[in-house]
């Protein structure tokens, strides 16, 4: 719980800068050692359709830049927020496999571990019955090291990617409504591999769901669950609002979505004997994208994620440790595309559009325009633009930030314009004048906040 007592100027008011018909409006803190970015990203948006940007850009795991561009409505009239909370897609499988990495580290797993327990000398993991009936002998080979590199056995440009055959799945089974990721595995488990397993590798999501029901069952818990308690902790202080998991419909989602671009209507998955839909809101069940491309956030997660795990490769999911690496993963569903970057000189971004059509990744043409100007000669700021990070029982006067020594309460009266505040859990009062506008107030998660009395 929060109390706030005027006069104390909050509620998230944001600086915009540009009008309509100029460049496309932007939030956020302006960065003047790298405007150019700003400059990339409003050229792009002036020569291509893509509606709204957010970009985020960290170095050495500090967040130094963090801006949104155009819009964030279907009717262009709301302003994109730099602080938006996007689907992810792909790039949920970033936050999979540091788990299953973070499981396999205390033991609970092995990457040689048989994924499914069909019967074979050893068992495996996965407890689940085939549907109809196992199809392929090759499924009890396969173990977590396939899975987590794509080298299940699957190959979606061969046969159709089993996670969006949700329809099929249904009827096949004579389900009454669509189904779940279970069900989802049971059938995808009476279907033919195209390959043995770990002698191939092709991108896979049934491959990623497998390792998200994996996760879920060795550690007792769900995915962004684990994730909260043991990967983006309390102590690093990410509210409960910064990632989560997303809905399928707008009226479902959180107040910070941005609406997602497609240009052309589908069947509705829920009910596909009723009217189309907007692809992006039942063309498929989010809800049902647990491991693989269900995960919302916005860029600061994501950025903290970039500074501490490998994004792909052989060791993806593994920590970083001292030395970093050139490496991304990007994702990508009908309405929201996004990639997030990381290089050996310690600097990480991560791009999201809510926009994607099949021939048009926005995040990734962008990606380029930056990657090329970025270059040995900038000098990178040191001042974080996440937050002020303000403690209650602290006493001194750093500004605190992910990585960075916590603030005092006392420094609210003196906080800049732009700032946005947010406080670990506490309940010593604070009494005073916020003398300058364009804050936005949270909390993190884990107990109450007093601000005034």
């Amino acid at each position: 719980m929060r109390t706030v007592s005027l006069p104390v100027l909050a509620a998230a008011v944001i600086l915009i800068a540009g009008t309509a018909g100029a460049q496309p409006p932007t939030s956020g803190k302006p960065v003047p050692e790298l405007s150019f970015l700003d400059d990339i990203v409003h050229a792009y948006m002036d020569t291509t359709d893509a509606k709204g940007v957010v970009l985020g850009v960290s170095h050495q795991g500090r967040p130094i830049f963090w801006r949104g561009y155009g819009w964030s409505d279907e009717n262009q009239t709301v302003p994109m927020q730099e602080t938006a909370t996007f689907r992810v897609a792909s790039i949920n499988k970033t936050f999979t496999a540091a788990v299953i990495r973070d499981l396999i580290n205390l033991g609970l797993l092995d990457l040689s571990d048989r994924a499914f327990d069909l019967g074979q000398p050893g068992g495996g993991i996965l407890n689940l019955e085939p549907f109809p009936v196992l199809a392929d002998v090759r499924f009890r080979d396969i173990t977590i090291e396939h899975l987590l590199l794509h080298k299940g056995g699957w190959d979606r440009d061969t046969e159709h990617d089993p996670t969006n055959r949700e329809l099929v799945i249904q009827g096949d089974m004579g389900l009454a409504q669509l189904p779940s990721i279970r069900e989802t595995m049971r059938w995808a488990l009476g279907q033919d591999l195209q390959f043995a397993p770990g002698t191939d590798e092709q991108y896979a999501n049934i491959g990623y769901l497998a390792l998200g029901l994996i996760a879920e069952q060795v550690s007792g818990t769900d995915l962004i669950s684990y994730v909260r308690t043991h990967l983006l902790t309390d102590e690093l202080w990410f509210p409960t609002s910064d990632f989560f998991m997303g809905r399928t419909f707008a009226a479902d989602q959180d107040p910070r979505e941005p609406h997602y671009i497609f240009p052309n209507t589908w069947v509705n998955v829920f009910d596909p004997d009723g009217p189309r839909v907007p692809a992006p809101y039942g063309g498929w069940n989010h809800e049902q994208k647990d491991g693989y491309g269900r995960l919302v956030a916005n860029a600061i997660p994501l950025l903290h994620l970039a500074h501490r795990v490998y994004l792909n490769g052989n060791g993806r999911g593994l920590p970083i440790g001292d030395t970093h690496v050139s490496s991304e993963h990007g994702g990508a569903l009908w309405g929201a595309c996004g990639v997030l970057r990381q290089r050996d000189d310690g600097i990480d971004f991560v791009i999201m559009v809510n926009g994607y059509k099949d021939d048009r990744h926005y995040a990734k043409e962008i990606r380029t325009l930056i990657g090329n100007a970025i270059h040995p000669a900038i000098q990178w700021p040191d001042e974080t633009v996440d937050c002020r990070w303000l403690d209650f029982a602290h006493v001194g006067e750093e500004q605190g930030s992910y990585d960075l020594p916590y603030g005092s309460i006392n420094d609210l009266g003196n906080i800049p314009a732009y700032s946005k505040v947010k406080f670990k859990s506490g309940t010593s009062p604070w009494t005073g004048v916020v003398t300058r506008g364009h804050l936005e107030l949270s909390t993190t998660a884990g107990g109450a906040v007093v601000i005034g009395r």
